[in-house]
């Protein structure tokens, strides 16, 4: 039976790839002839088992289908760029196992804890723990299920990124709280506040963290009125007393405890969010009269609009104030 002109022409083209591939002196045309040859060419096997050049044995090994062969390359080959891409393509679990135990490569182990099957939990955990090599620890705590475990790890004392890995995988936020609470690492505590979800659970750690950063994103989680009103009491900074104060709604339980930081705060930015924040007229006439400073007076009279409040005010204030009632009637009544 005659070959037809096409079957003709990629045996002319197959003889090509394999004259490069024996005779070129350069390794990438040799690499580029390779990934044209059919999958199915023996030639393959003996390149990637025998060519004197990592490179081409790497990518002969790309194209080889024999698990068995690809076994071998993976625990034999003397290069771990080869034993690295060999590992990638096998599906024996056992084969993996011994390679994450035993390849003196943390390239190689690092890609065979990524294709190990995650029911091997011992094994991942040991790694996780044990692996001299750091990559190879953090590749395995992507990999672990158990919480316990996943907890281990957080409490290990490790590299800052293997223990961020593991807090991101855990779930118990009372655990997470008493990390930010009295972990010496600050990016884990921040880490772990991030996490927390719970308003009950924050509120235990804002009362009991001295770290103003904590702080600052632990009030995120904080939305309860009465929360807010005993977390503003305990601080002192004004930007945490800033922060609280923005997120404190309009409303009467609030309003007392806004009369004072405007009366007493030294900080006008302060002074100003809190008297934004006020939804009674008569706490705004009250601050007019008691407030010590003009500009906490003036700004108390930019926020009423009821013009009679204004006149009445106007019986009572000096002169520089009495201007700022009598510009703010003027606007009012355009």
């Amino acid at each position: 039976m005659y070959l037809s002109d096409e079957e003709a022409d990629n045996i002319n083209i197959q003889n090509k790839l394999l004259e490069i591939i024996f005779n070129s002196d350069n390794e990438y045309h040799r690499a580029s002839a390779i990934k044209k040859v059919n999958v199915n060419n023996p030639i393959l096997k003996n390149l990637a088992i025998s060519d004197n050049s990592y490179f081409i044995r790497r990518e002969a090994t790309k194209k080889i289908q024999d698990q068995k062969l690809l076994e071998e390359i993976s625990m034999n080959d003397d290069d771990h760029r080869v034993r690295k891409t060999a590992v990638k393509l096998i599906s024996n679990q056992s084969i993996l196992y011994e390679i994450i135990k035993d390849d003196s490569n943390e390239e190689v182990r690092e890609t065979a804890i990524k294709f190990i099957d995650k029911k091997n939990q011992k094994l991942i955990f040991e790694t996780a723990k044990n692996d001299k090599s750091w990559i190879v620890r953090y590749a395995a705590v992507w990999k672990l299920t158990s919480q316990d475990n996943i907890k281990n790890i957080i409490l290990s004392g490790d590299k800052f990124m293997i223990r961020s890995a593991a807090i991101g995988l855990f779930k118990d936020e009372s655990v997470l709280a008493e990390i930010c609470i009295n972990d010496d690492n600050s990016m884990i505590r921040e880490i772990c506040a991030e996490k927390i979800k719970s308003e009950e659970i924050a509120e235990k750690v804002f009362f009991l963290i001295k770290d103003e950063k904590i702080k600052e994103i632990i009030l995120g989680k904080i939305s309860k009125q009465s929360t807010l009103r005993k977390c503003l009491a305990d601080v002192n900074t004004p930007k945490l007393k800033l922060l609280i104060i923005e997120n404190m709604s309009k409303n009467v339980e609030n309003d007392e405890i806004l009369y004072k930081i405007a009366l007493n705060e030294t900080r006008k930015k302060v002074r100003e969010i809190a008297i934004n924040k006020i939804s009674s007229v008569q706490i705004l006439l009250k601050l007019v009269k008691f407030a010590r400073e003009d500009e906490t007076k003036i700004y108390c009279v930019k926020k009423i609009n009821d013009v009679e409040d204004l006149l009445f005010l106007k019986m009572t204030e000096k002169k520089s104030i009495q201007m700022e009632i009598n510009n703010r009637i003027s606007e009012l009544s355009n």
